[in-house]
């Protein structure tokens, strides 16, 4: 799984395991825009407006409703803690994954 910052061509990426199950895959991409939210904690001003896109509805769902899944708790609470402490506006917004190409390509460096 993998994010990037389109202004500064910055990429950031981790190995999944290969061939996991679709819910698993919920999973890590729900885990991938918790990292990118902790990984903007890191150097954006307190009171930012942080916009992160994913290529899944749900992801956005969750983090748009504050409401998931109890194994999903814990990574909808991190979130919550990071944009209370730092006072961020996050959204989470879908783009599709064909319009996605460079989050794409990180994501599937484990085949390449």
């Amino acid at each position: 799984m993998g994010f990037w910052y389109p202004v500064s061509k910055e990429g950031y990426y981790v190995p999944t395991p290969i061939n996991i199950p679709s819910d698993v895959i919920f999973y890590f991409k729900s885990l991938c825009v918790l990292s990118a939210l902790v990984h903007v904690e890191n150097w954006a001003p307190r009171g930012s407006k942080v916009v992160i896109y994913t290529d899944n509805l749900n992801v956005v769902d969750i983090f748009c409703s504050y409401h998931c899944l109890p194994q999903y708790n814990h990574l909808l609470k991190a979130a919550v803690n990071i944009t209370t402490k730092n006072n961020f506006s996050l959204r989470v917004l879908h783009v599709p994954g064909v319009d996605n190409v460079v989050a794409n390509v990180l994501s599937w460096s484990n085949s390449l």
